[in-house]
């Protein structure tokens, strides 16, 4: 009897040790799975924030190459109002020229 209740108590004790490192184990997967959660959501928001910055960048190279443009028309426009100018010029002087 005394053998059964050495072997039924070492039994016992194993069931226990098996069980606490069952726990032990379970409670370390549970904190690897946090971090690893936590780790994914903090590359996730690094992604947006990236493509954020990159839409932004996008975004402001888009206006000044708008205003560029704007900037040219307006260019261009004065530059032919500036030729046709002259051309009159050039005509008026011709004719007060042929007038003489």
């Amino acid at each position: 009897e005394d053998a059964h209740s050495l072997h039924k108590a070492t039994a016992d004790a194993a069931k226990d040790a098996a069980a606490t490192a069952s726990d032990e184990l379970l409670g370390e997967l549970e904190r690897i799975k946090a971090e690893h959660a936590a780790a994914a959501a903090k590359v996730e928001e690094q992604m947006s924030s990236t493509r954020k910055e990159k839409e932004s960048r996008l975004q402001e190279r888009l206006r000044a190459k708008r205003e560029a443009l704007a900037a040219k028309k307006l260019a261009g426009k004065a530059l032919r109002e500036e030729e046709a100018k002259v051309a009159a010029e050039k005509e008026a002087e011709k004719r007060a020229g042929e007038q003489e």
